[in-house]
């Protein structure tokens, strides 16, 4: 997917893509996202800053039409391509390569990212709408177990930041008064507390109410638990519960709140929420466990090498292949072999792979 990201010192243009790594299969396996920048600039730092910060703004589309985490832009490599030079300047950031983990990924419909570009470009809340998204794609990069305070602190954000939006959206963008406001969202427009701040209410009632769907539980669960998180009054335990009771749903209304928003085509804003795409979708690898049985007539379970008994594992991707719908099926080879004492057996109860 190509794209022209407008710039008063020159145009960018931004390539994004799919490594395949080439694993002697079938078929090449997809690797990490890959960006290539043009763009014109004085120096090379400069024009790796703004290559960075435009693809950065389109990685939280991608995330929101996918539904799916996408990991953070390392810049790699930079070099100048002035033409007819003799010499050009040249930088490069020794990166890590793909880490060889299986991870559970999603095919980017290039067409549902481009009407999201544009339907957010045009539109008067383009701030606002790209606010609510980055804090969506922030909140998908920590979307595995232990890691739900944090998933659900940024949802909660870009409830936040979308709630003007929201409300210029139901009733508006004239300007109406507070007690209007507040008559329309079933709020008493005249309250007798003097203490009593109107648009605090207004703001609470757009988010319980229209983004939250009524669900007034899970309003009242996910600010608790962004709240007690930002200013720390609550205990730990305590916040992971409520973040794990809320973060699924809160994610959902965010998300859907942000494309009843957007003025795009009903065929496609059906195939963005195609339940195949309800379920967000984290970045990390599948975690696999290993259960069973340690037999021993000795309290020394190690090996002389090790500290503890312990399961060296190796997994190898015997089979890929890509089916009709896009969708790559692997086979995979697992080699597990037991270090421990002499004299210790392990026998095997069961593999398993999660989901993050």
């Amino acid at each position: 997917m190509t794209l022209r990201v407008p710039r008063a010192g020159g145009d960018i243009s931004l390539t994004f893509q799919s490594r395949h790594l080439d694993k002697g299969l079938e078929e090449p396996i997809p690797g990490d996202l890959w960006v290539e920048a043009r763009a014109l600039a004085a120096t090379l730092e400069q024009a790796v800053t703004v290559s960075g910060n435009a693809a950065a703004t389109v990685t939280p589309i991608i995330s929101l039409a996918t539904n799916a985490s996408v990991g953070e832009l390392d810049p790699e490599l930079a070099f100048e391509s002035t033409p007819g030079l003799f010499e050009r300047q040249f930088f490069q950031i020794f990166v890590p390569g793909e880490r060889g983990l299986i991870s559970r990924g999603r095919i980017v419909n290039i067409d549902h990212v481009r009407a999201l570009l544009a339907a957010i470009e045009g539109h008067p809340e383009r701030d606002r709408l790209l606010r609510a998204t980055a804090q969506y794609h922030q909140s998908l990069k920590y979307w595995r177990l232990g890691h739900e305070i944090l998933a659900t602190a940024h949802l909660y954000m870009g409830v936040e930041a979308l709630t003007k939006a929201v409300l210029r959206s139901n009733f508006g963008r004239e300007q109406m008064t507070d007690e209007q406001l507040a008559a329309g969202l079933g709020l008493d427009p005249n309250p007798r507390d003097p203490c009593r701040r109107l648009s605090t209410e207004i703001d609470a009632a757009v988010r319980s109410n229209l983004i939250f769907q009524g669900d007034a539980d899970c309003y009242r669960s996910a600010k608790a638990a962004s709240d007690g998180f930002e200013h720390g009054y609550m205990p730990f335990d305590e916040l992971r519960d409520k973040a794990k009771e809320v973060r699924d749903r809160t994610a959902t209304y965010l998300r859907q709140a942000i494309l009843q928003l957007l003025p795009i085509a009903p065929d496609l804003r059906d195939s963005i929420t195609d339940p195949s795409r309800f379920q967000p979708l984290g970045d990390r690898p599948l975690v696999k466990y290993l259960r069973g049985r340690l037999t021993a007539k000795s309290d020394n379970l190690a090996s002389d090498k090790n500290e503890y008994p312990i399961m060296t594992w190796r997994t190898k991707i015997t089979s890929a292949q890509v089916n009709d719908k896009g969708e790559y099926l692997l086979k995979f080879e697992e080699k597990i072999t037991p270090q421990l004492a002499d004299g210790v057996s392990f026998q095997p109860a069961s593999v398993e792979a999660w989901a993050p």
